[in-house]
């Protein structure tokens, strides 16, 4: 995920919520329905859930590159 945040530094937005220490965990854990640890969560451009990968998966680094491809064209 490291690698991620520093190739899209400035183009997207990374978060890192630790389940122990969060502030606001209970309301973050109802409103996108977590339930396993790791979770990955990528909202759209008001905050809405685009996409929920439950655990640590391949995926996730696919589906970050699809989105700033799909970002980068539109500018």
């Amino acid at each position: 995920m490291a690698e991620l945040k520093e190739q899209y530094k400035g183009e997207m937005e990374f978060y890192f919520i630790e389940y122990y220490t969060h502030p606001q965990i209970e309301q973050i854990i109802e409103k996108f329905n977590i339930d396993r640890h790791p979770e990955t969560i990528f909202l759209d451009k008001d905050d809405q859930l685009a996409k929920q990968i439950k655990g640590f998966k391949p995926e996730m680094e696919e589906y970050i590159n699809e989105v700033a491809e799909a970002v980068s064209k539109l500018k």
